[in-house]
């Protein structure tokens, strides 16, 4: 059975969106930590969005992991969806 460029799309979206909120939390986390600090927001908001930063790490590895050996012989496919700053900034 060949490999469908609509399952290639949504992983290639899924991997997308996956990576823009990974690094969106990583930006919000020390914001949050220093709002915390100056005591401008609760403990558990800080604690809930180095929690989501967590999640998202867990869940890019096991998709990274799982796929790997799914699609291990579409090379093609998984070869490309590494995403920089700049292949972001391209595809908006």
């Amino acid at each position: 059975m060949s490999w469908s460029t609509v399952h290639r799309g949504d992983y290639n979206r899924m991997r997308k969106h996956l990576t823009i909120a990974l690094l969106e939390a990583e930006a919000l986390e020390p914001l949050t930590q220093l709002a915390y600090a100056r005591d401008e927001i609760p403990p558990v908001m800080a604690a809930n969005v180095g929690l989501v930063r967590l999640m998202l790490e867990r869940a890019d590895h096991l998709t990274r992991r799982t796929l790997d050996v799914l699609i291990v012989e579409y090379q093609a496919v998984y070869s490309d969806t590494t995403f920089t700053d700049r292949k972001l900034a391209e595809s908006a």
